[in-house]
């Protein structure tokens, strides 16, 4: 199907077998033929590859390469392709982000985090849910939510639309690492807080930090030894709320470089997840509900409940960040899901339009000023 960019080969399935005026759009055509480019499919040649290809740039980038436009707008003419939409989809209700492979796991490296192991053993109440039913359960649940549709439990952690976006931005080097922050304070943020609240708090944080701006951080200690806010000044502005605890992991981020993996080892787990290292295993409360291990957190017993699913992870050939997703949102109705049984990204686009709705903006321009730091954050 992608053999030669001039004779129509590589666009057959996209022109009815070279039927005029049957062919895709100009953006099918220009991000099919990069993909599989990309992909080492077929060699980076002809008069796509030889104009504009460059191995060292990221999806985006070479997508959003004039010459590239330019190039391909010939190749989809004279193939009778009809009408194109824009490719980055300014001003229309296109997709913002293709996530036809969103089910795939990323090409990142994939490695474990380390865990604690009880100096005195494990609790028998982490032991308590290990039996056959509850292996069953789980098994169960996670059948229910591998079968959602549009990568709802498979895809829910694949954010690599968006780190193609970020690249596309800011360049290779500094796209990547402002992808990874800004999922480090959604990580930061993650405990107790819905998804689409939790992609605010973390656009929130992303954007004073990117802007060089100081955190909210008056967090006292009450008399029961909570922290909380010292008043209401202090808190983040609305709707940007969030746990003081949540403000600590976020000071810790930026001013440290990361949480504690060893004594709080759910959020950098998330984050690790979202950041393609499908490895470790986030468990929060919904994971523990399903368990029926309880509301408590999982403590010192985080190892061991890991590993107690990563061999369930295995038998139904997943890994184990897409077998917690997909229990996470098969689960939802008996744990009290609050998010939307949907993967992370599609949630993520439905703020962003709803931000620049807000602001008057196309969805486009809304996202890029974002990964800039030009706006305060997601309504």
């Amino acid at each position: 199907m992608f053999a030669d960019p001039i004779s129509g080969g590589m666009f057959g399935g996209l022109n009815g077998g070279g039927q005029s005026g049957s062919a895709g759009s100009l953006a099918t055509i220009l991000g099919e033929y990069l993909r599989n480019v990309m992909s080492g499919q077929i060699a980076a040649s002809g008069p796509l590859g030889q104009n504009f290809y460059d191995p060292n740039r990221s999806f985006a980038q070479n997508v959003l390469d004039p010459r590239a436009i330019e190039s391909a707008t010939d190749i989809a003419l004279s193939l009778g392709a009809g009408p194109s939409k824009p490719f980055i989809s300014k001003g229309t209700e296109a997709p913002l982000f293709d996530l036809s492979r969103i089910a795939e796991v990323p090409n990142m490296p994939q490695e474990m985090l380390p865990r604690t192991t009880p100096a005195r053993g494990l609790p028998d109440r982490y032991k308590a849910v290990d039996t056959p039913e509850t292996e069953e359960r789980m098994i169960s649940y996670f059948d229910q939510g591998a079968k959602m549709p549009g990568g709802a439990g498979l895809g829910w952690y694949n954010t690599m639309p968006l780190r193609e976006r970020f690249q596309g931005q800011l360049g290779p080097e500094e796209g990547d690492q402002a992808w990874r922050k800004y999922f480090d304070y959604i990580a930061a943020t993650s405990p107790q807080n819905p998804v689409p609240q939790n992609i605010r708090s973390g656009s929130y944080l992303y954007g004073l930090d990117r802007r060089g701006e100081p955190f909210p951080d008056n967090i006292i200690q009450n008399a029961r030894g909570q922290w909380v806010w010292a008043d209401d000044a202090s808190k983040p502005p609305s709707p940007f709320g969030m746990l003081p605890t949540s403000m600590q992991n976020a000071l810790k981020v930026r001013n440290e470089g990361g949480m504690d993996v060893l004594k709080n080892p759910k959020p950098p787990s998330f984050g690790s997840n979202l950041k393609g290292n499908y490895a470790p295993l986030t468990i929060d409360m919904h994971n523990l509900r399903a368990l029926q291990y309880g509301d408590d957190a999982a403590g010192p017993g985080y190892g061991y409940l890991e590993s107690l699913q990563q061999p369930w992870a295995e038998q139904v050939g997943v890994t184990p960040a897409q077998w917690q997703s997909s229990v996470w949102v098969g689960a939802g109705k008996d744990t009290g899901l609050m998010s939307p049984p949907e993967p992370f990204m599609a949630t993520f686009e439905s703020k962003i339009r709803q931000t620049a709705k807000a602001m008057g903006l196309s969805p486009d321009e809304l996202l890029d000023r974002f990964i800039r730091g030009e706006i305060p954050g997601f309504k």
